[in-house]
């Protein structure tokens, strides 16, 4: 998984620059993944984010450690180059983001048992809208008001628990600022 993630972080940067400049929002990455792998996702500000989140967490060798040291600095430095577009594409993403976030709450309310397994993978999309909040000066007030709406639906039907993703992230995603990654939603 360390490699995987690695590739990934080094094949969005490679094409950040462009990325940031055009108009697509999940952006196909032309370099492959590493033999055997499944294919890359799109590439997404939220995905660079949550691949780089996910490596921090991971216990690294030092030449994977210095290839994420080095890969997180040229994140950095496309963030501070390219600021307005980067703040433009974070807004596109987390408005489309947290429809597809409201979407699976729909789909849950509408059929609990028959979507309360896809919770572990959907809860992905609200952990990128946090990390997009942090991308943005400001959330924009209907956005926040839908976001409000749907933390409010949620907090209703959650039940807490253990961690839901592999266990050697949870340092990454502390309790207090991703609580919803510590349980599951109820069955009916």
């Amino acid at each position: 998984m360390v490699e995987y993630n690695l590739s990934f972080l080094k094949a969005g940067i490679i094409e950040l620059d462009n990325y940031l400049l055009s108009n697509e929002l999940y952006w196909p990455l032309e370099h492959h993944t590493p033999s055997g792998d499944l294919p890359f996702q799109r590439l997404t500000l939220g995905t660079l984010l949550l691949n780089q989140c996910k490596l921090n967490a991971y216990t690294l060798n030092s030449s994977q450690q210095a290839e994420l040291n080095r890969l997180s600095a040229q994140l950095k430095s496309s963030r501070q180059n390219w600021r307005v577009a980067w703040g433009k594409k974070a807004l596109r993403e987390f408005q489309g983001r947290l429809n597809l976030w409201r979407d699976f709450l729909q789909d849950y309310r509408d059929d609990p048992a028959g979507n309360i397994d896809r919770y572990p993978y959907e809860v992905g999309r609200r952990v990128m809208l946090q990390l997009l909040t942090d991308e943005l000066d400001q959330i924009p007030p209907n956005e926040q008001e839908m976001l409000s709406g749907l933390e409010k639906l949620l907090s209703a039907v959650f039940m807490p628990g253990n961690f839901v993703w592999e266990a050697v992230l949870e340092k990454e995603f502390p309790k207090t600022k991703f609580w919803y990654l510590y349980g599951s939603l109820k069955a009916a």
